[in-house]
């Protein structure tokens, strides 16, 4: 066993793009976990961060470091700004909450949600972990269906391929990207 077991402050964001909310960023996460610690007195606190990362999947770097600190009796406690950070699997949440921390000793806080495993019931929690996962399956289904609309209308989504580019606007048909084309007709007439 470790004299000094640390708090984990676990902080994730699917995306870090402008159109992200400020309160979602990576930053104000830091922010928020380290003033909790400190309220909460955990003095050894160490971050796992995992940016870029959706919370459907659970193969996310800093959380597998971060359960093997926990295996190695290393973690006192896991902070999250709300649920949906730590993921948004309501089964995968669930083996957490109800197995793996208890487990190893592992008090759980999620600060947004008021969820603290030392002093508050976490029945709750599946439900909020069911409407997590409901939540990033209809974002999903709805990025899919803008998608399909903009491309039946003919505006060009996603990179252009090589041999054209993007027109100066963001939206609307790729443009030739006449050296490049070049290039790929010379490919072309070598393959005939």
């Amino acid at each position: 066993m470790h004299e000094r077991k640390f708090a984990v402050l676990y902080c994730r964001i699917s995306k870090n793009t402008s159109q992200q909310d400020e309160s979602d960023s990576i930053v104000n996460q830091k922010i928020l976990l380290q003033r909790v610690a400190a309220q909460n007195g955990f003095e050894h606190t160490q971050f796992f961060i995992d940016d870029g990362y959706s919370g459907t999947t659970f193969d996310r770097p800093a959380l597998k470091q971060m359960e093997d600190a926990i295996r190695a009796g290393m973690v006192c406690a896991v902070l999250v700004k709300d649920i949906s950070r730590l993921g948004r699997d309501y089964l995968k949440i669930g083996y957490y909450l109800e197995q793996f921390f208890p487990r190893h000793n592992v008090r759980f806080m999620a600060v947004s949600g008021g969820i603290d495993s030392n002093t508050t019931s976490t029945d709750f929690v599946p439900l909020y972990s069911v409407m997590d996962e409901w939540y990033a399956r209809d974002i999903s289904r709805k990025m899919r269906l803008m998608y399909r609309s903009r491309a039946s209308t003919g505006t060009a989504i996603g990179s252009p391929v090589y041999g054209y580019t993007r027109t100066k606007g963001k939206t609307g048909p790729w443009e030739i990207d006449y050296e490049a084309a070049a290039v790929v007709r010379y490919i072309y007439r070598l393959a005939l």
